[in-house]
């Protein structure tokens, strides 16, 4: 029947009622999607543009001709383009511009037709001429609730994949009438989502465009459509997507008053839809990004981030999103950092990165990059609980799982230096920590960054703990200490931090003689308040295993307290980490006395 009808329409181009006719057959099949591939693979289309292009001004002929266009761009938007229909569609504008319905058909129509990314493909007319008719239509008929909601449609999808398109109604002014428009509209909710959409694809990937559309009165656009839609979850998606981009580009070191404000809907969202997974997801994007210049107002809403990553464990978006959220939030101070821990931050990573082991690092660069900056301001309890909590294991099959990702093993390596304390040695052991940072650095070894941060890990963890030496010796950590020193052997940093953990690798050895094997098997068990023998300067001494605070770390751990019976009668608490980090800086130290420099 379909190609009955075709050639019926091609004998008779030129007669309007034969088009629209057969435009009607068409468009009364497209209503079922059953019938779409049948029609597209006879090449209707073809015959449907022809029409339109033919009889622009025939009511009926556009009317049906845009519907079937309509219907058929649900799946197949590329093939109706490349048939010519956004020009017939440009042509149908053109006849009907004063027409505010007419306006709305065509724009939604041409809307679909750039659907799914295939405004992209659009050659004819150019950006900027396609601009000036959307701006055109836009200004006649900015006050017409139903053509606005046509135009902003169509300016949303042409947008959402064409940077050219963007740059072009950006040129030509769209954010000025965008705003208008939704002012003019606040109470018309699909405005309000058409509005948002469109400033969220005009502002993608481009801090110019960020700029002018604030300067336009974007965020409060988007405010007020928050205001005016908060029940809407389809609004508020779109709002908050938008408010992501916007946020996205402001210094740092200014707090925006219109971004502040509109931080408070964005956490106003994440209590009213908790249960919406695609909400929570955009909403702690947008929070992550508003954390940038409002960050007063973002922490505030740490418990209900925390709250919609416990509801949605299961969803791997909202558990990057709750990550990056953290991360941004964590980048800004120690007090954040304290902030988030206290609400329980470090587990909430570590449950949504066990959960999401598999995903493809989807979470695991997010939590990996969460938790290096959270365990840098944390003290040795945090870094207990978190090791407690799993934070090893789930850094370390991060790092497995993504090996050739170097942002996982960047931060992984950074997780781990941050995670490591002698307290927490034993769970990294346990974990694979040691093959994972020899994988990880015989990865990434041409990459500086990840080359020390592995080193300083191998260094942290090697300190005290000389049951572990052959452990990192059979993982070939010392030839791929040295091929990575020997890749940066111009990089001054990477080669102190290789030499530190050769240092530490090598001599180990020396802390069970410098300790004795009763203190060693103290340090090893994490035993503590008992008298061992240590041998210093060829002399044998009674020291105290116990835990105190450290004199230069000042953290509560076992270590090591001098009594006072050296000529000067210092007594004094050290860690392992500081005593041998001060031990092996000057191979003088060894006849000294660590507190006052007096020889012993």
């Amino acid at each position: 029947m379909v190609e009955r009808v075709m050639a019926a329409m091609a004998a008779h181009a030129s007669n309007e009622a034969v088009a629209g006719y057969g435009c009607r057959s068409f468009e009364n099949l497209s209503r079922s999607s059953v019938h779409h591939i049948s029609l597209v693979d006879a090449g209707a289309e073809e015959r449907i543009v022809a029409a339109l292009a033919m009889h622009p001004s025939n009511v009926m002929v556009v009317q049906v001709t845009l519907t079937t266009l309509m219907y058929l761009c649900i799946e197949h938007s590329a093939a109706m383009v490349n048939a010519g229909a956004v020009a017939s569609v440009l042509a149908a504008i053109a006849a009907h511009a004063s027409n505010a319905s007419m306006i709305y058909q065509s724009y939604r129509t041409l809307g679909e037709l750039c659907n799914n990314g295939s405004g992209a493909l659009i050659s004819t007319p150019s950006p900027t001429d396609l601009a000036d008719v959307f701006l055109s239509s836009m200004t006649t008929h900015v006050s017409n609730t139903l053509a606005m909601k046509g135009c902003c449609f169509a300016v949303m999808n042409v947008t959402y994949a064409s940077a050219e398109h963007r740059a072009a109604l950006m040129d030509g002014g769209v954010a000025d009438v965008i705003v208008t428009a939704r002012e003019a509209h606040a109470s018309d909710a699909v405005v309000a989502h058409m509005g948002c959409g469109s400033i969220q694809n005009i502002s993608r990937g481009c801090s110019d465009h960020h700029a002018a559309l604030r300067a336009a009165g974007a965020v409060r656009c988007v405010a007020t459509a928050f205001a005016s839609h908060a029940s809407d979850a389809s609004v508020v998606k779109v709002a908050c997507g938008a408010l992501s981009h916007l946020a996205s580009s402001v210094d740092a070191d200014e707090e925006d008053a219109a971004l502040v404000g509109a931080t408070a809907h964005v956490l106003a969202a994440l209590k009213d839809h908790a249960s919406d997974a695609r909400v929570m997801e955009v909403a702690c994007y947008a929070l992550s990004h508003l954390t940038i210049s409002a960050p007063t107002a973002t922490i505030a809403g740490v418990d209900d981030i925390m709250a919609a990553m416990d509801a949605h464990i299961s969803d791997a978006m909202v558990a990057r999103g709750g990550c990056y959220c953290i991360l941004r939030m964590s980048d800004k101070s120690t007090e954040y950092c304290s902030t988030l821990m206290a609400a329980g931050a470090i587990e909430r990573v570590v449950a949504a990165m066990a959960a999401h082991s598999s995903d493809d690092g989807i979470v695991a660069h997010a939590g990996c990059h969460a938790l290096h900056n959270l365990l840098s301001a944390s003290g040795v309890e945090h870094r207990v609980a978190a090791a407690a909590a799993g934070a090893a294991d789930v850094i370390v099959a991060a790092m497995t799982a993504n090996v050739s990702n170097i942002d996982v093993a960047k931060h992984g390596c950074g997780a781990l230096k941050n995670l490591c304390s002698l307290r927490v040695r034993s769970a990294l052991m346990a974990a694979g920590a040691v093959d994972a940072i020899v994988a990880t650095m015989n990865a990434h070894g041409d990459d500086a960054e990840v080359v020390q941060l592995a080193f300083d890990v191998m260094y942290h963890m090697l300190f005290g703990s000389v049951e572990h030496r052959a452990t990192w010796m059979a993982a070939g950590a010392v030839d791929c200490v040295l091929t990575s020193m020997e890749a940066h052997v111009s990089d001054e940093d990477v080669t102190r931090a290789g030499c530190k953990a050769l240092n530490a690798l090598l001599r180990s050895t020396q802390h069970r003689t410098l300790l004795g094997e009763d203190a060693s098997s103290l340090l090893a068990n994490g035993e503590a308040d008992q008298a061992v023998p240590m041998i210093r300067n060829g002399v044998s001494l009674s020291v105290e295993m116990r835990r105190s605070e450290c004199m230069v770390c000042t953290e509560e751990t076992l270590g090591i307290t001098f009594p006072k019976t050296w000529s000067c009668s210092c007594r004094f608490h050290v860690c392992v980490d500081c005593y041998f980090r001060w031990l092996w800086k000057d191979p003088r130290n060894e006849t000294t006395c660590m507190n006052c420099n007096i020889s012993l």
